[in-house]
């Protein structure tokens, strides 16, 4: 993803309430480690 386009999906994190940002942000966190491991 560029930078641009991460800084659209932070943009859109924004509008989330807390507790919804953090979920999004742990599923985002799963899903990079699993392309890591994929990746290896």
């Amino acid at each position: 993803m560029s930078l641009p386009g991460i800084t659209t999906v932070a943009r859109m994190l924004e509008t989330l309430p807390e507790p919804a940002q953090n979920q999004v942000v742990e599923h985002l966190r799963a899903y990079l480690d699993e392309l890591r491991n994929d990746a290896r």
